[in-house]
C-alpha cells in the first residue's frame, strides 16, 4: 500500500468538534431548563405582580358601612327614678365611652389580645400569613390577629374563613389604622366584641357577669373579662374555671410587662368570681307589661323599629317603682291561691293633672300572659259609668237634689225593662242617693231626660273612646254600662273629676334621649277642659258618698278622703271599682278572661265591684298615699237647680201619742243607715261566652223584655 492513499484517509468527526470546541463555540441550554437568573426574573415578576394586586384589592376595598347588629345599641328603659326596668335590643349591648372605661379594663383587653397595639400597625404580618396558611390547608384560621383586624373582621365582614376575606380584614385594617385613632380603634372594639352570656360589649359583660357597670369593675375583674373574649362560650362555662383562671394568669402576667400593675398588687389579686347568671328575661313578670307598653307608645310618638331596637335610645317613663311593687302586692294579697288562672286583674294608676301612669298591674307573669289587663282588656263597665251620666246632667243644669224615679221594675220605651238590685223599690230619689246605692231605674230615667247623646258627649270628653260608645247609640242601656272601656281609660277618665274638669291624656313615656343623653322627645300632656270645675265638685262630692256609706265602704282609707263607683256587670261576669284621691285616680277590673261568670269562685258566691276589687283599691291606695299631704276635695258646688222628676211621698205628720220620729220616706242625700241591700235572682237569660276581650251587649232587644243586666252591689 503506498502512502498516498493513506492521505486520502479523512480524520473522524471529533476533530473538527474538537476544532470547534477549541474555537471558543458553547452547545445552547434548552429554554426549559431553569437557570438561576430564570428563577430571578420569575420572582421578581412575582413579586410585581403580587403587589399589584395587592396595590389594587387595597385601593377598590373600601371601609364599608358596619353591619347593623355590629353597631346597635340596646335602648334603655328607665322608671321615672331613674332606675333601669330593662333593656330593648336584638343584641345585648350598651355602648360606653372610652372614658368611661377605666384604664386597668382597657389594659387588661389589650394584655389579652394585643399588648403592641399602641406601637404596631393595623396587621400582624405573621398572624395574617398563618391565618391564610390555616385557610389554605383546611386547618385553624383564627388567633395571631390584631385589635384592628378583629374588630374589622366583626363590624365589617362575614364570619366565613376565606383567604379573600382574610384579605380583606388586612386592607379594611390598614386603613382604619391609618384614618383613625388608636383610642377611636379600640372604643370601638370594647363596645362590639362578644363575652359570653348574650353579652356584646364591656358594659353588657359587666353587668351579666359582676351585676355593676364596667366603671366600677376591678382589675381583676377586668382582667377575666379580658380572658372571656378568646373562647367566651367556652371560658364561661363554671366546669372550664381551671382554663379560664390559666388565661386570667396570662393576661395578669401581661398587664405586669405592660406596667399597668405591679407584682405586690398581683399578689393580692384572686381570680374574681362571677355572679349568678340571670335566669330572667326582661319581660319576665310585671316588666314585660311595662316594657311593651312603652314600646307601643315609642312608635305612636314615631320612633321606628330600628331606632327602638338599635340606636341606643334612653326612654325616661313615668312608672314609679314603689307603686308598682304595691300593685303587684295588692292584688296577690286579695286572690286566693287556689282561683282559676282565667280570672284575671287589671290595675291602673294615673296622675290626674297630667295623665301620667303610675302603676300598672297587667297580669301576673307578661311571658305566660301576654295579654295587658291594664292597657288592652275591655270589660262591660257596668255602673261605673254613672259617673259621666250625672256629669252630663249637672251639666245641663239639673242639681243633685234633684228626685227620679228609682221605683222597681220599670219598663222604658221600646219595652226595655229595668230592676234595681234585689228588685228594691227606692221611689223618689235624689242624685246623690241614686249614685250612692248605685239605683238602675233612677239612672236610666236620668239618662233618657237628660239625652243619651248628651251622656256620650260628656263620656268622650272623659276620654271614653267615640268608637266604645257609637254602637250603643241611642240605647238607654248606656246608663248602665254596656260599653266595653279598659281599666286605663277609666283611671284617666275618673282622674277628670279629681282635676277639676280638666282631662289629661294617659301616657307612660315622660321623654326620650339618645345615646349621648341628647333630647329627643319631651312628653307634654295633652289635656283640655272636659267639664267644669263645679260639675266635677258635685260629681266628687255623689262619688264620696259612695265610698263613706254606700257600695264600697271597702275602700275607705284611713287618713283622707276619697271617692269612687263600683260596677258589677251582668250575670257577674265583670267587677269593677274606680276611685281617687286629688293625688291619684286608680282602676281596678276583674273579669273572667273567657268572658264567663266570676260566680262560684272559692271564698266567694259572687263577686261585686265593692269586694275584692275595692279591697285591692283600699290596699294599693292605702300604701300610694302613705307620706302624701292629706289634701281635701272642693266643696260641694251645688250647680244645676233641683228637678222634681218624681214627686217626693209626703212624710206623715206625727200624732202626740208618737215619740219617736218617724225616718222619712226619701231620705236626704246624706243619710245613710239604710243596710245595703243584697242581691236578688233575676230571670234567666241564654248563657253566653262573647269570648277575650270582652265586647259584649248584655241590654236585651226591645222584644225579649228581660232585665238588661245585674245592678252594682
Amino acid at each position: 500500500m503506498s502512502t498516498s492513499s493513506h492521505r486520502r484517509v479523512r480524520a473522524p468527526d471529533d476533530t473538527r468538534s474538537g476544532r470547534r470546541a477549541a474555537s471558543g463555540e458553547k452547545r445552547r441550554r434548552p429554554w426549559y431548563v431553569p437557570t438561576f437568573r430564570r428563577v430571578l426574573w420569575v420572582f421578581g415578576l412575582g413579586l410585581l405582580a403580587g403587589g399589584a394586586l395587592v396595590g389594587v384589592g387595597y385601593a377598590v376595598t373600601p371601609i364599608p358601612a358596619a353591619h347593623d347588629v355590629a353597631v346597635s345599641e340596646a335602648t334603655m328603659v328607665y322608671y321615672g327614678n331613674g332606675k333601669p326596668i330593662g333593656k330593648l335590643a336584638e343584641e345585648n349591648r350598651v355602648a360606653v365611652p372610652l372614658n368611661k372605661v377605666p384604664k386597668h379594663v382597657q389594659m387588661a383587653v389589650l394584655a389579652a389580645e394585643n399588648r403592641d397595639f399602641y406601637t404596631e400597625p393595623g396587621v400582624s404580618p405573621r398572624g395574617l400569613a398563618r391565618a391564610i396558611w390555616g385557610v389554605a390547608t383546611g386547618g385553624y384560621a383564627g388567633g395571631g390577629s390584631t385589635i384592628t383586624q378583629q374588630y374589622s373582621k366583626v363590624a365589617f365582614l362575614s364570619p366565613e374563613q376565606t383567604i379573600s376575606r382574610k384579605l380583606k380584614e388586612m386592607f379594611i385594617a390598614i386603613k382604619l389604622d391609618r384614618q383613625r385613632s388608636k383610642d377611636w380603634i379600640l372604643e370601638q372594639y370594647l363596645n362590639t366584641i362578644y363575652f359570653g352570656r348574650g353579652a356584646y360589649g364591656i358594659q353588657a359583660a359587666a353587668d351579666a357577669y359582676f351585676h355593676k357597670p364596667v366603671g366600677k369593675l376591678t382589675p381583676s375583674q377586668g382582667a377575666m373579662l379580658a380572658s372571656l373574649i378568646q373562647l367566651p362560650e367556652y371560658y364561661s362555662l363554671p366546669e372550664n374555671r381551671g382554663e379560664l383562671v390559666q388565661r386570667w394568669r396570662y393576661v395578669i402576667d401581661g398587664m405586669v410587662k405592660m406596667g399597668q400593675v405591679s407584682p405586690e398588687q398581683v399578689a393580692r389579686m384572686r381570680p374574681a368570681e362571677f355572679r349568678k347568671e340571670r335566669a330572667d328575661n326582661a319581660f319576665a313578670g310585671q316588666r314585660g307589661y311595662l316594657m311593651r307598653r312603652t314600646i307601643t307608645e315609642l312608635q305612636q310618638l314615631g320612633f321606628s323599629e330600628d331606632m327602638i331596637y338599635r340606636r341606643g335610645l334612653r326612654v325616661h317613663t313615668t312608672f314609679d317603682p314603689r307603686l308598682q311593687m304595691y300593685a303587684r302586692q295588692a292584688v296577690e294579697e286579695a286572690r286566693p291561691e287556689d282561683w282559676p288562672a282565667k280570672v284575671q286583674t287589671g290595675l291602673v294608676a294615673v296622675e290626674p293633672r297630667t295623665g301620667e301612669v303610675l302603676a300598672e298591674y297587667g297580669g301576673r307573669n307578661y311571658l305566660k300572659h301576654q295579654y295587658d289587663n291594664a292597657f288592652m282588656a275591655a270589660p262591660q263597665a257596668g255602673s261605673a259609668f254613672k259617673p259621666y251620666v250625672l256629669a252630663a246632667a249637672l251639666e245641663d243644669g239639673i242639681g243633685l237634689d234633684s228626685m227620679v224615679d228609682g221605683s222597681s221594675p220599670q219598663t222604658f220605651k221600646g219595652g226595655y225593662r229595668v230592676s234595681n238590685d234585689g228588685n228594691v223599690n227606692y221611689g223618689p230619689i235624689t242624685l246623690t242617693r241614686a249614685t250612692q246605692k248605685s239605683v238602675n231605674t233612677a239612672y236610666v230615667n236620668l239618662a233618657m231626660k237628660v239625652g243619651l247623646s248628651k251622656v256620650m258627649e260628656t263620656a268622650e270628653e272623659a276620654g271614653i273612646p267615640a268608637e266604645t260608645l257609637e254602637p250603643h247609640a241611642g240605647r238607654a242601656g248606656m246608663a248602665l254600662g254596656i260599653a266595653s272601656v279598659r281599666p286605663v281609660e277609666q283611671a284617666a277618665g275618673f282622674a277628670t273629676f279629681a282635676s277639676g274638669g280638666m282631662y289629661a291624656e294617659p301616657h307612660v313615656v315622660r321623654r326620650v334621649e339618645d345615646s349621648d343623653g341628647n333630647l329627643q322627645k319631651q312628653v307634654t300632656p295633652q289635656t283640655h277642659r272636659a267639664f267644669s270645675a263645679d260639675v266635677a265638685a258635685d260629681t266628687t262630692y255623689a262619688m264620696q258618698q259612695v265610698v263613706r256609706g254606700g257600695t264600697a265602704t271597702a275602700a275607705r282609707l284611713s287618713d283622707r278622703p276619697a271617692a269612687g263607683k263600683t260596677g258589677t256587670t251582668d250575670k257577674n261576669k265583670a267587677a269593677w271599682f274606680v276611685g281617687f284621691t286629688p293625688q291619684i285616680s286608680t282602676a281596678v277590673a276583674m273579669f273572667h278572661q273567657d268572658g264567663k261568670s266570676l260566680i262560684g269562685l272559692p271564698g266567694y258566691s259572687e263577686i261585686y265591684g265593692g269586694t275584692v276589687p275595692a279591697s285591692i283599691w283600699n290596699a294599693f291606695m292605702e300604701r300610694a298615699m302613705a307620706n302624701k299631704p292629706v289634701e281635701q276635695f272642693p266643696q260641694r258646688a251645688d250647680v244645676g237647680i233641683t228637678q222634681l222628676y218624681a214627686t217626693p211621698t209626703p212624710t206623715a205628720t206625727p200624732t202626740p201619742s208618737v215619740t219617736a220620729t218617724p225616718k222619712p220616706t226619701i231620705p236626704g242625700p246624706e243619710w245613710s243607715e239604710e243596710p245595703w241591700p243584697g242581691y236578688s235572682e233575676e230571670p234567666e237569660e241564654p248563657e253566653e261566652d262573647p269570648g277575650f276581650p270582652f265586647g259584649t251587649d248584655d241590654e236585651p232587644t226591645e222584644e225579649s223584655n228581660t232585665v238588661p243586666r245585674r245592678s252594682d252591689e
